[in-house]
């Protein structure tokens, strides 16, 4: 389990996390009856040695997982704690930000018209153009019709649109 950016922001961690925990604690508590068992006097003559070292090697691959899942699960908490600082000082420095005078968010927004206007103009006629008018053949060239649009016309061997 690696605590990536995306694996830590995302809701279904939390509950990745909490289900293999989970999964892990069960695993430990049946590990754990079997190591009783195995340590048993009776169940020591009656097992064979090849079931006791299984027992015994079940108990450390249990031990290495649940190092290697606290170690991990700490990463994750440290990675998502410094994620945590760095949008609280981003909102911090927004904060202190003064906001931009309704003159000037007034003049983008007047650029941002005018440029989608003519981007629009252009897509319409690039949209309107070519279903009316199909490729000759053996040229290569499109011939348009004049075509009345929205903002504007769209003139044969123009490839924009006039307003």
């Amino acid at each position: 389990m690696t605590c990536s950016p995306t694996r830590a922001s995302s809701d279904s961690s939390g509950a990745l996390i909490q289900d293999f925990d989970d999964g892990l604690s069960s695993w430990a508590a049946r590990v754990h009856v079997l190591q009783e068992i195995g340590e048993s006097g009776a169940a020591q003559e009656m097992l064979p040695a090849d079931v006791m070292v299984d027992i015994d090697g079940a108990v450390e691959d249990l031990n290495s997982l649940r190092s290697t899942f606290l170690q991990e699960k700490q990463e994750c908490a440290e990675h998502i704690a410094v994620r945590v600082r760095d949008v609280i000082r981003q909102l911090q420095h927004w904060s202190q930000t003064p906001p931009p005078s309704q003159a000037a968010l007034d003049e983008v927004w007047t650029e941002l018209e005018e440029t989608a206007s003519a981007a629009l103009r252009g897509s319409t006629c690039a949209l309107e153009g070519p279903s009316k008018s199909p490729v000759s053949p053996g040229r290569g060239e499109v011939e348009l019709d004049d075509k009345e649009t929205a903002g504007g016309t769209c003139e044969r061997g123009r490839t924009s649109c006039s307003g």
